[in-house]
């Protein structure tokens, strides 16, 4: 039977790192790669080819992987929220990171038509809590309406939408 040694490499895709391993001896054991994700990653599909060579002999596993945003965005804020036309309603978003996530995250609400809101800080460290001021404008119609938030860090993005009465 084979008994070569085996040199393995990985090459990946779309922001993804992948870790150098020993070569298997003998022809036969397992390897554990360890993947992470470098500053250009963004959500999304990538993959890792890995190449087995013993002397002539050449051999590859593609495999898929799946990027997906390392923080997520929730709100404490009942649905519908009740934002009364010429008045002020807060909105709390917190964010809460995943498995070490500890980058900034800033935040961005989109308001639907007759809402203003204002400018928050980011969320440093990967988790926190910061709260949006709804307000109205003059032309504001009573109905629902929804205020898309928005999570950036890097090249991840993950949105939330919070239902508004007006």
């Amino acid at each position: 039977g084979f008994n070569g040694d085996v040199t393995l490499t990985a090459t990946a895709t779309g922001g993804v790192t992948v870790n150098s391993v020993a070569p298997v001896s003998g022809g036969n054991g397992s390897v554990t790669f360890t993947l992470g994700t470098s500053a250009s990653a963004v959500a999304g599909n990538a993959s890792v080819t890995i190449t087995g060579t013993s002397g002539g002999l050449t051999n590859t596993l593609q495999v898929s992987v799946q990027l997906t945003s390392p923080f997520t965005l929730s709100s404490s804020a009942a649905q519908p929220l009740q934002l009364f036309i010429g008045g002020n309603a807060s909105l709390p978003i917190t964010v809460t990171g995943a498995q070490g996530f500890s980058a900034d995250v800033t935040l961005v609400a989109s308001p639907g038509a007759g809402v203003t809101t204002n400018t928050v800080t980011p969320v440093g460290g990967g988790n926190g809590l910061r709260t949006f001021t709804l307000g109205t404008t003059a032309d504001a119609v009573a109905g629902t309406i929804s205020v898309t938030i928005t999570g950036t860090s890097g090249g991840f993005s993950t949105t939330l939408q919070i239902s508004v009465q007006l």
